[in-house]
């Protein structure tokens, strides 16, 4: 058996006893609901009259922009990381542990993202920090690269990349169930990862294309430095990772989800008192 083999068939076992794990031992629901919310379900609507309804939500919309941008951004890097990096003399089993550190990276930071925001309900805060260190980091990779004898600079950017984008995954899902409440978390989700997919699409197309050497050099034509090219396409998702950030400054921190669920609270709490005193007479 190869070694490609052997790889496919540990990814594999990986995934199947983890896609077991799921269907086995996750419940379909809490036995206790989470919050106020979670006693009042809404009612299923068709996803088109939800997105007709949530295309007049700005804040909503705006965010689904920044999300598409950030997650095709960060599918790109990971599709096109060979691609980007090989030129400057990493081989595959360096690359390889170079996309291994970026997914470690993203993990803990956004365990760490997600007990500070369950605690501080700092969504826009958060999702500017996230957009506009992207943004950096992406432009510093551009002058990392090259630094290939200083991997150290090389690591803490990447794992800045991972980090980040990641985290925004999650921040974004919350904060877009909070922007489009009473819509059906399912549906704000699946409208964003859409977008994000499609985004994906476009990005390694046009990574593909921009990061593109000739087969063939016609007589009298230079040679095309990859390099080069890497570095013109980190400048294209810096630039990307930028307009993301952009539309973050269109949005508003309409946390709707959490304030019915606040309200819910105190009307339960005082139905509660209420109940208290008239039994106290």
């Amino acid at each position: 058996m190869s070694t490609f083999h052997k790889l496919l068939l540990g990814q594999n076992l990986l995934v199947t006893v983890f896609a077991l794990l799921f269907i086995f031992v996750v419940k379909e629901k809490p036995d206790d609901p989470p919050s106020a919310v979670a006693l009042f379900p809404v009612s299923p609507d068709n996803i088109f009259r939800s997105f007709a309804k949530l295309r007049h939500n700005t804040s909503y919309m705006c965010l689904g922009a920044s999300f598409a941008l950030l997650f095709g951004l960060y599918t790109t890097f990971g599709n096109l990381l060979s691609v980007i990096v090989g030129p400057f003399g990493y081989t595959a089993s360096e690359i390889a542990g170079l996309g291994v550190i970026v997914l470690i990276a993203g993990v803990f930071t956004a365990l760490i993202n997600g007990i500070l925001l369950d605690k501080y309900s700092k969504y826009l805060l958060t999702v500017r920090i996230l957009t506009f260190t992207i943004a950096v980091a992406v432009l510093l990779t551009t002058f990392v690269f090259p630094m290939k004898d200083k991997r150290g600079y090389l690591i803490a950017v990447l794992c800045l990349i991972g980090g980040v984008s990641v985290s925004m995954i999650p921040t974004a899902f919350a904060f877009g169930v909070e922007l489009s409440y009473p819509t059906l978390p399912a549906t704000a989700n699946g409208l964003f990862l859409l977008a994000g997919q499609f985004m994906a699409f476009l990005l390694t197309m046009l990574g593909s294309f921009v990061t593109k050497v000739p087969s063939e050099i016609k007589e009298g034509e230079e040679p095309v430095d990859t390099k080069t090219l890497a570095i013109r396409f980190m400048l294209i998702l810096a630039s990307v990772a930028g307009v993301a950030f952009g539309f973050t400054w269109f949005i508003k921190e309409d946390l709707r989800r959490k304030r019915f669920s606040l309200q819910r609270g105190e009307e339960s709490s005082s139905t509660v008192q209420d109940e208290k005193a008239s039994d106290t007479k």
